[in-house]
């Protein structure tokens, strides 16, 4: 991965996957502290009141 930063979305390449699974989840923790969080347990929209 060339010049990554957490400020740009890593660029996906064969190859090195702990490298890249480390700057994804640090460019992802980077766009916000609960980013992460809903990674791991999933997300839901919100619903409205008498929305299915």
């Amino acid at each position: 991965m060339k010049g990554s930063s957490t400020s740009r979305s890593p660029m996906l390449e064969v190859g090195n996957y702990a490298l890249r699974e480390a700057h994804i989840k640090a460019y992802i923790k980077s766009i916000h502290k609960r980013a992460w969080r809903a990674v791991l347990t999933g997300w839901e929209a919100f619903k409205m009141d008498g929305e299915n």
